[in-house]
């Protein structure tokens, strides 16, 4: 009972963080006029950076539309 304790506020704290990004993600590409190619992409981006995560991607173009996100390509 007491690691439940722990492990929630933590949980719900990456949501909020998570939902935020992505919201922040989709409506700056919606006011940009540069809809996502994939939905898929920016729950990932949004994911990664929720966690402070350096996102591993040749898909560079794609990933660069979310704010404060670290990115690294591999294939260079």
């Amino acid at each position: 009972m007491i690691q439940a304790a722990v492990v929630f506020p933590s949980f719900f704290c990456f949501m909020f963080i998570f939902s935020r990004t992505f919201l922040r993600s989709i409506s700056h590409n919606h006011r940009m006029c540069t809809p996502s190619s994939s939905i898929n992409d920016m729950l990932i981006a949004s994911h990664a950076r929720a966690l402070g995560l350096t996102l591993v991607t040749h898909n560079t173009d794609e990933f660069s539309r979310v704010e404060g996100l670290k990115l690294e390509d591999w294939a260079v």
